[in-house]
């Protein structure tokens, strides 16, 4: 024989676990997406507004057999649609030499914003370098044929967030016994995303 209640009984057992459950997924779900690896805080950032301003990168080497090594990103940015140039030029003492340009317009988010950490994450898309180079007497092709990007890690978010600036020079030994300055400079302003 069934018993009428027995039905009622378990919904409403379930009825109860049901808001446990609930609890405890967002909160699993919370700490897995806080703590999980890739975007940077992909799952933090606040996506309002556009940017406008510059970013730009400066690499140099220099060294006993390098009489040239340097190569300029830069990006122009008016309400996240981004005009960018990429240029390297390159020639050693034995008559190497390789140069390569590259320019294109995107429309893009550059800054993430960890408002809890107060941090942000500059990324922008940089065109292909294209070019030539010449080794030993013979021209080739030269360049790069995917895009690149300047990649500005964590800095700290200032008082206001809606003005990031700021400088950052890093100095490291080269591979062929030289030394590489690589100097980042970005001054953007957040406006008010336009409605179409």
């Amino acid at each position: 024989m069934i018993n009428k209640n027995s039905k009622f009984i378990t919904v409403k057992k379930y009825k109860i676990l049901l808001p446990l459950f609930v609890a405890l997924f967002f909160l699993v779900t919370g700490f897995i997406q806080k703590n999980s690896p890739g975007i940077p805080w992909k799952n933090k950032t606040a996506d309002e507004g556009t940017w406008s301003g510059t970013v730009s990168y400066f690499n140099k080497i220099t060294g006993t057999k390098i009489i040239l090594s340097e190569w300029k990103m830069d990006a122009t940015i008016n309400n996240n649609t981004v005009n960018a140039t990429n240029e390297y030029n390159f020639a050693n003492t034995l008559g190497d030499v390789a140069e390569c340009k590259g320019r294109d317009t995107t429309v893009q988010e550059v800054i993430s914003i960890d408002y809890e950490e107060k941090e942000y994450y500059i990324d922008v898309q940089i065109p292909p370098c294209r070019g030539t180079a010449t080794t030993s007497g013979v021209t080739e092709p030269y360049g790069a044929s995917d895009e690149t990007g300047i990649v500005i890690p964590k800095q700290r978010l200032g008082d206001n967030p809606n003005v990031i600036s700021g400088t950052l020079v890093l100095n490291e030994p080269d591979a062929t016994g030289g030394l590489s300055v690589t100097t980042y400079k970005w001054n953007l302003v957040r406006g008010v995303k336009k409605r179409n």
